[in-house]
């Protein structure tokens, strides 16, 4: 009971532990915002804000409202999920990542836990068995400890969008666990005699607990598990290979076999894999068929594990999976090529990305987020060939240390840790990560097409078979050696990754950093060229537009439509018209159906008053895609400019009808209804459009202008403050405030708000004049003079500037400076009774 004891307190101490280190770890990644494809599945994506839409994740919806290119309903649910609880607080979505990376984490700890107690021979003597048993709790940790804090995972805990990695090795590792309790054969080997309790298996020599008398529900758990990881991403389909390398190696087996040799010798004891011979069986290697009993024996064994009820479960799974994911819920818009259009090109790439994996595992200082990887289009290039033979190597010699791992006979007293049995023992448990790491990679090194022929978070699931390797081959070296290699290894593992962790603080941090990298590809220019524009910077941003353009021809791709689309909208930003319609016309002769394009190019005809241009553009973007809201809405903005305004809000609701959170189309909606003295409806597109974005300033001003005209000062003057809370640099607003403060009698604060306009906008005749009339109102005929006087000179035909300041002149004796002014206005506003007055009574005099 005391062992059980320690065990258990060893357990809970490591999983404290990991938690810890791990939360540490990422901590500071919890600040960072939304980044990379992080807007689109996140911000832009408004289907996850209504738990009514969940249905559509059933349906043929689900690709067009999510966002979505393949079918992962699990992580769009787990979106749902966050924003109910975090809304659109980036926060939180992390908080979610590092948990989920964490748990992660826990179960490959007990992976390890449960392989290594399967893994090791059951017939030691107690003592042996015990040390054999803590030295995998050790290595189980080391194990997880790495795969906590190593770079390579940091994409994946980062990037938001890319959750589906992390939530399908959860769920994958929870069904290789469950396998392992549902299988009774497994079960049984992992311990003692007289210990037959499966769900001991999470807690090596603890206390013992009730039986389990069914394994069915476990079973059951197991496939559902395993279906939900496919349900997450594709990738997670090596999962019966992963259980099949595992079966294959370690489970089909016979312990205390008595060997002829051993009759003679109490204690003895033999162990007998089907995949390799004994000691008998080697000497008697050169005998005839020998090597047909080999083969014999290896088929037997496969087609043992290959027939086996919990292995075809996890096929027909498989099975299910792939005619749900390719069949019933294919995307008929997910249409990736192979590099170069070729299959060959493509397994000849793969041989090198697969080297540059290997290499970023061992040396992870040049990680980026988006790779410059070249086709390889022949097996005599170079950066085929070194690749190749360097994972050749590698076959050739794991295969020669296999075949030297004899099984050989073992007096109890030998199976020390230290022993060849143990040596052996750590040399398949090496196997099998390796077997992991290269099972795991199939799927994501472009056998099958990818949107990338290389990504970082492509290496989460596989990763954890290099975790075992190394810290199989690390935990039962001598302490000075162990220490001095794996203290270093895990300190520059977690300086790297917390500083990689600021990396994706923002947009602009992520795509800075990783044009910094000297192996970036064209897409990191273009995106960093990206955020240089939205801060103002059109100049930097062209400079990585061209950047992108002549590193996407060294790789072939000579079609990059993007880019020069970006290039227009920063040639626009700079108001170099000409130079943006020539790259919108670059970017649609590349992709003639890229209705973005079009849309900005109709808004640079509008700007240019070339409305028939204008019009066909907008025209040509609906006709490619028909629920086009912003298209819609600019086509509205050209009817209302036309004076065609029914067709204007016929062109906006259909705007809205598109994209019902389209805000800015509720917006324009109202001004028309404005425009048309239809006040009503006017309110209700306006408060339409705040319902969507509480903070769109000039609708909180057009919605207090309208109660200002029906007499309703209170809530005016509320929509107004609302107005500049959300933009306390709109002057119209400051303007409109002021305007309604001073038909309240408070003039004090309508001076405030009238200065505030000004300062904001000095050279608007109707701010000035605003100012100079309360200063009127407040007595103080010199600065009001002095304001009309200001707005005379900005405008020089304000009638009624023209008149005050004409009053006040004729008020202060100075009567031809009056009448000079009276007759300006008198001029403009003939019918100006009050003017007339003036100059009649000028005259008189």
């Amino acid at each position: 009971m005391t062992i059980y004891s320690n065990k258990k307190s060893l357990h809970i101490l490591s999983i404290v532990i990991l938690s810890t280190v791990s939360i540490l770890t990422y901590l500071n990644c919890l600040p960072n915002q939304f980044v990379y494809d992080d807007n689109s599945t996140i911000i832009d994506n408004h289907f996850i804000e209504d738990w009514r839409n969940l249905s559509a994740l059933f349906t043929h919806d689900y690709f067009a409202r999510s966002g979505e290119l393949t079918y992962r309903p699990v992580v769009t649910l787990s979106y749902f999920v966050d924003y109910s609880l975090w809304q659109s607080r980036p926060m939180g979505y992390h908080i979610t990542n590092v948990v989920s990376h964490t748990i992660n984490s826990v179960l490959v700890y007990f992976l390890i836990c449960c392989l290594g107690r399967c893994f090791f021979p059951v017939k030691y003597p107690a003592s042996q068995y015990i040390e054999g048993s803590a030295s995998y709790i050790n290595h189980a940790f080391l194990a997880a400890l790495l795969f906590i804090m190593h770079p390579i995972v940091n994409e994946t805990v980062n990037a938001i969008s890319y959750r589906e990695d992390l939530l399908a090795t959860n769920f994958a590792l929870l069904s290789f666990l469950l396998f392992l309790l549902s299988d009774k054969k497994t079960s049984s080997l992992a311990y003692p005699e007289k210990t037959k309790d499966r769900r001991r298996i999470f807690f090596t020599e603890m206390a013992p607990m009730p039986a389990i008398k069914h394994c069915i529900p476990v079973y059951i758990a197991a496939m559902t598990t395993y279906f939900l990881a496919l349900l997450s991403k594709e990738s997670a389909i090596v999962l019966p290979g992963l259980i099949f390398s595992f079966c294959f190696l370690f489970k089909e087996r016979t312990v205390n076999i008595p060997s002829p040799s051993l009759e003679k010798e109490p204690g003895a004891f033999h162990i007998n894999r089907c995949a390799g011979p004994t000691e008998d069986a080697q000497n008697n290697s050169s005998k005839p068929g020998y090597w047909k009993n080999r083969a014999c024996l290896f088929f037997r064994a496969f087609a043992k594990i290959a027939v086996s009820p919990h292995f075809i479960s996890y096929i027909g799974i498989s099975i299910m999976y792939l005619i749900l994911r390719f069949i019933v819920f294919r995307n008929i818009h997910e249409n990736i090529e192979y590099p170069g259009n070729s299959f060959l090109t493509a397994l000849f790439t793969s041989t090198k990305v697969t080297g540059r994996y290997i290499s970023n595992i061992f040396i992870p200082f040049n990680l980026n987020v988006d790779y410059h990887v070249l086709p390889i289009k022949s097996p005599l290039s170079v950066a085929f060939i070194v690749p190749f033979l360097f994972l050749t190597t590698l076959i050739v010699i794991i295969l020669r240390l296999k075949r030297k791992c004899i099984f050989q006979t073992f007096k109890p007293q030998q199976c020390d840790k230290n022993s060849a049995a143990f040596r052996q023992e750590r040399f398949y448990f090496i196997l099998f990560g390796i077997l992991w790491f290269f099972i795991s990679l199939l799927p994501v090194i472009n056998i099958i097409p990818l949107s990338n022929l290389m990504a970082d978070r492509y290496l989460y699931l596989p990763f954890i078979g290099c975790c075992i390797v190394f810290s199989t081959a690390i935990t039962h070296q001598k302490k000075a050696i162990k220490y001095s290699f794996i203290i270093p290894v895990l300190i520059v593992c977690a300086i790297i990754t917390i500083t990689r962790n600021r990396h994706w603080e923002n947009e602009f941090t992520l795509w800075y950093n990783s044009a910094q990298n000297p192996l970036c590809s064209f897409t990191t220019y273009n995106n960093l060229g990206t955020q240089y524009n939205k801060k103002d910077d059109p100049d930097t941003a062209l400079m990585y537009y061209r950047k992108a353009i002549e590193k996407s021809q060294e790789t072939g791709f000579t079609r990059y439509a993007t880019v020069h689309y970006n290039m227009g909208n920063a040639y626009k930003k700079k108001n170099q018209l000409p130079q943006a319609i020539s790259s919108y016309k670059k970017a649609l002769q590349i992709k003639q159906d890229y209705k973005q394009a079009h849309n900005n190019l109709g808004k640079i005809y509008f700007e240019m008053e070339q409305y028939d241009d204008a019009f066909e553009e907008y025209n040509t973007a609906l006709a490619i895609d028909p629920g086009f809201a912003d298209a819609h809405n600019n086509l509205g903005v050209l009817y209302n400019k036309r004076g065609m305004d029914e067709d204007a809000i016929a062109a906006y609701k259909k705007a809205v009808a598109a994209d019902p959170l389209n805000s800015d189309a509720y917006y324009n909606l109202g001004n028309v209804y404005e425009s048309k003295n239809q006040f009503e409806l006017a309110v209700e597109a306006y408060q339409s459009a705040l319902a969507i974005d509480q903070a769109l300033a000039y609708a909180h001003n057009n919605l207090g202008a309208l109660y200002d005209k029906k007499g309703i000062l209170d809530k005016a003057i509320e929509e107004y403050r609302q107005a500049i809370k959300y933009d306390p640099l709109y002057p119209y607003a400051h303007n409109n405030l002021g305007a309604s403060l001073a038909k309240k009698g408070d003039m004090d604060s309508a001076l405030s708000e009238f200065q505030e306009a000004v300062h904001l906008l000095p050279d608007n005749p109707d701010f000035r004049f605003n100012l100079g009339y309360v200063f009127l109102r407040m007595g103080n005929n010199a600065l009001a003079l002095q304001a009309f006087e200001e707005t005379i000179r900005i405008k020089p035909s304000h009638t009624e500037a023209l008149f005050r300041a004409g009053v006040i002149h004729y008020e202060q004796g100075n009567k031809d400076r009056a009448e000079t002014l009276l007759k300006e206005a008198i001029a403009i506003s003939p019918g100006h009774l009050k003017i007339k007055k003036y100059l009649e009574m000028i005259e008189n005099r």
